[in-house]
Protein backbone atom coordinates (compact mmCIF):
# COMPACT_ATOMS: atom_id res chain seq x y z
CA UNK A 1 0.00 0.00 0.00
CA UNK A 2 2.97 2.32 0.56
CA UNK A 3 3.89 2.38 -3.12
CA UNK A 4 0.38 3.36 -4.24
CA UNK A 5 0.34 6.84 -5.70
CA UNK A 6 -2.93 8.71 -5.51
CA UNK A 7 -3.79 11.58 -7.76
CA UNK A 8 -7.16 12.93 -6.78
CA UNK A 9 -8.44 16.10 -8.38
CA UNK A 10 -8.85 17.94 -5.07
CA UNK A 11 -6.90 21.17 -4.72
CA UNK A 12 -4.29 21.29 -1.95
CA UNK A 13 -6.59 23.39 0.25
CA UNK A 14 -9.58 21.09 -0.29
CA UNK A 15 -7.45 18.01 0.31
CA UNK A 16 -6.17 19.53 3.54
CA UNK A 17 -9.76 20.20 4.62
CA UNK A 18 -10.81 16.66 3.73
CA UNK A 19 -8.03 15.30 5.96
CA UNK A 20 -9.70 16.78 9.06
CA UNK A 21 -12.40 14.63 10.67
CA UNK A 22 -14.38 17.68 11.82
CA UNK A 23 -15.11 18.47 8.17
CA UNK A 24 -17.14 15.27 7.77
CA UNK A 25 -20.45 14.10 9.13
CA UNK A 26 -22.69 11.11 8.61
CA UNK A 27 -26.33 12.01 9.04
CA UNK A 28 -29.47 9.92 9.21
CA UNK A 29 -32.20 11.20 6.88
CA UNK A 30 -36.03 10.87 7.03
CA UNK A 31 -35.96 7.49 5.31
CA UNK A 32 -33.66 6.08 8.02
CA UNK A 33 -30.73 6.02 5.60
CA UNK A 34 -27.32 7.51 6.25
CA UNK A 35 -25.59 10.11 4.09
CA UNK A 36 -21.97 11.22 4.17
CA UNK A 37 -21.32 14.98 4.01
CA UNK A 38 -18.13 17.01 3.83
CA UNK A 39 -17.39 20.68 4.44
CA UNK A 40 -15.26 22.51 1.88
CA UNK A 41 -14.87 26.26 1.88
CA UNK A 42 -17.23 26.51 4.85
CA UNK A 43 -20.11 24.87 2.96
CA UNK A 44 -21.52 21.42 3.71
CA UNK A 45 -22.15 19.24 0.67
CA UNK A 46 -23.00 15.63 -0.05
CA UNK A 47 -19.77 13.69 -0.34
CA UNK A 48 -21.11 10.35 -1.47
CA UNK A 49 -24.10 9.82 -3.72
CA UNK A 50 -24.56 6.41 -2.13
CA UNK A 51 -27.18 6.06 0.58
CA UNK A 52 -26.23 3.66 3.37
CA UNK A 53 -28.49 1.40 5.45
CA UNK A 54 -26.38 1.55 8.60
CA UNK A 55 -23.81 3.89 10.12
CA UNK A 56 -20.88 1.46 10.01
CA UNK A 57 -20.38 1.35 6.24
CA UNK A 58 -20.06 5.12 5.61
CA UNK A 59 -17.94 5.37 8.75
CA UNK A 60 -15.58 2.72 7.39
CA UNK A 61 -15.40 4.51 4.03
CA UNK A 62 -14.72 7.79 5.81
CA UNK A 63 -11.83 6.36 7.83
CA UNK A 64 -10.37 4.63 4.78
CA UNK A 65 -10.48 7.83 2.72
CA UNK A 66 -9.12 9.97 5.55
CA UNK A 67 -6.02 7.76 5.56
CA UNK A 68 -5.72 7.88 1.76
CA UNK A 69 -6.18 11.67 1.56
CA UNK A 70 -3.63 12.21 4.31
CA UNK A 71 -1.17 10.01 2.44
CA UNK A 72 -1.72 11.95 -0.78
CA UNK A 73 -1.35 15.27 1.02
CA UNK A 74 1.99 14.12 2.44
CA UNK A 75 3.12 13.00 -1.03
CA UNK A 76 2.22 16.39 -2.47
CA UNK A 77 4.08 18.17 0.33
CA UNK A 78 7.15 15.98 -0.24
CA UNK A 79 7.08 16.74 -3.98
CA UNK A 80 6.81 20.46 -3.23
CA UNK A 81 9.78 20.29 -0.85
CA UNK A 82 11.85 18.37 -3.42
CA UNK A 83 10.97 20.91 -6.12
CA UNK A 84 11.87 23.81 -3.84
CA UNK A 85 15.16 22.16 -2.88
CA UNK A 86 15.98 21.56 -6.53
CA UNK A 87 15.21 25.19 -7.38
CA UNK A 88 17.38 26.42 -4.52
CA UNK A 89 20.26 24.21 -5.68
CA UNK A 90 19.96 25.60 -9.22
CA UNK A 91 19.84 29.14 -7.85
CA UNK A 92 23.01 28.53 -5.84
CA UNK A 93 24.79 27.26 -8.97
CA UNK A 94 23.64 30.29 -10.95
CA UNK A 95 24.85 32.69 -8.25
CA UNK A 96 28.27 30.98 -7.95
CA UNK A 97 28.88 30.80 -11.69
CA UNK A 98 31.92 32.83 -12.75
CA UNK A 99 31.28 32.35 -16.46
CA UNK A 100 27.87 34.00 -16.57
CA UNK A 101 27.36 37.72 -16.86
CA UNK A 102 25.27 39.37 -14.16
CA UNK A 103 22.51 40.10 -16.69
CA UNK A 104 22.22 36.39 -17.49
CA UNK A 105 22.21 35.49 -13.81
CA UNK A 106 19.36 37.93 -13.22
CA UNK A 107 17.36 36.56 -16.15
CA UNK A 108 17.91 32.94 -15.12
CA UNK A 109 16.92 33.60 -11.51
CA UNK A 110 13.87 35.51 -12.69
CA UNK A 111 12.88 32.55 -14.85
CA UNK A 112 13.49 30.11 -11.99
CA UNK A 113 11.61 32.21 -9.41
CA UNK A 114 8.96 34.28 -11.24
CA UNK A 115 7.27 34.97 -7.90
CA UNK A 116 10.31 36.94 -6.65
CA UNK A 117 10.10 40.71 -6.68
CA UNK A 118 12.85 42.76 -8.29
CA UNK A 119 14.17 43.65 -4.85
CA UNK A 120 14.33 39.99 -3.85
CA UNK A 121 16.30 39.19 -7.02
CA UNK A 122 18.68 42.04 -6.23
CA UNK A 123 19.15 40.75 -2.69
CA UNK A 124 19.84 37.21 -3.92
CA UNK A 125 22.60 38.39 -6.25
CA UNK A 126 23.94 41.20 -4.03
CA UNK A 127 23.38 43.82 -6.71
CA UNK A 128 21.43 47.05 -6.75
CA UNK A 129 17.74 47.21 -7.59
CA UNK A 130 18.50 49.39 -10.61
CA UNK A 131 20.80 46.68 -12.05
CA UNK A 132 17.95 44.16 -11.88
CA UNK A 133 15.48 46.65 -13.35
CA UNK A 134 17.83 47.40 -16.27
CA UNK A 135 18.36 43.71 -17.04
CA UNK A 136 14.64 42.92 -16.97
CA UNK A 137 13.81 46.03 -18.99
CA UNK A 138 16.37 45.04 -21.63
CA UNK A 139 14.88 41.54 -21.75
CA UNK A 140 11.35 42.92 -22.17
CA UNK A 141 12.51 45.09 -25.10
CA UNK A 142 14.04 42.04 -26.80
CA UNK A 143 10.81 40.09 -26.30
CA UNK A 144 8.79 42.75 -28.11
Amino acid sequence: MDDVKLNTSWSDDDLSSLCRIENHKIVKDRDSNYRWYHKLGGVWGVHSIWVFDDYRKPSAYLHFWLAMWLKELRQRECRAIKLRTSKNRKARLIKKSLRKAMVNKILELNKLFPEYSKQELANELDVSLSTVQRALKRQNKKAQ
